[in-house]
C-alpha cells in the first residue's frame, strides 16, 4: 500500500513574530558553562540543551553524536502531530479494533532512533492513534539512552 498525501499549506498570518517578540530565555542558556569537553559537546549545543529536550534538567542522556543529531523537541512534536493528523484523517490508515473491540492505533517504526527525540514525540500521541513506537538503532547505548529519556516523559 502506498499512501500519497497531497501537499497542504496552512494559512500563515504575516508578519511572523520578529526576533524581539520571541522568548529565548527558557531554551537558550549560556549562564551555566559547558561541563563537557568542547571537542565532544560544542558550547552552542550545550546552550541549546533545553531546546533539544524541555526536560533536559531531569537527567536526559545524550552521547557525542546525539548532541548534534537529535531533533529539537518542538520540531519532533510538530512532526508527530502531523503524523497523528494523517493517521486520524487518511482513509488508508483507518483505525482497526483489537480483540477487545477497542480502537487500536498505528505502529510507528523509528528506524534510526538515536537518543529518542522523535520517538518521544510519537510516544506522546494518544494510544488510540499510535498504539506502539518501535525504536531501532545499531548502537545499543543509544537505545538505552532513548529508553531512559522516554521514561523522563512518562513514556514506557
Amino acid at each position: 500500500l502506498v499512501a500519497r498525501v497531497p501537499y497542504h499549506m496552512e494559512h500563515i498570518q504575516f508578519p511572523v513574530q520578529s526576533p524581539s517578540d520571541l522568548v529565548v530565555g527558557d531554551v537558550i542558556d549560556t549562564t551555566i558553562p559547558n561541563p563537557h569537553d568542547p571537542n565532544i559537546v560544542h558550547d552552542k549545543y550545550w546552550a541549546q540543551r533545553r531546546r533539544l529536550f524541555s526536560r533536559f534538567d531531569r537527567g536526559c542522556q545524550l552521547d557525542s553524536e546525539g548532541w548534534y543529531s537529535v531533533t529539537p523537541e518542538i520540531i519532533a512534536d510538530h512532526v508527530a502531530n502531523r503524523v497523528a493528523h494523517l493517521a486520524t484523517n487518511f482513509p488508508a490508515l483507518k483505525q482497526s479494533t483489537g480483540p477487545d473491540g477497542q480502537p487500536q492505533g498505528i505502529v510507528i517504526l523509528d528506524a534510526f532512533c538515536g537518543c529518542g527525540g522523535n520517538s518521544i514525540a510519537f510516544g506522546k500521541i494518544p494510544s488510540h492513534i499510535v498504539s506502539k513506537v518501535v525504536c531501532v538503532d545499531t548502537d545499543r547505548s543509544k537505545l538505552l539512552k532513548a529508553a531512559h529519556n522516554a521514561s523522563l516523559y512518562d513514556i514506557p
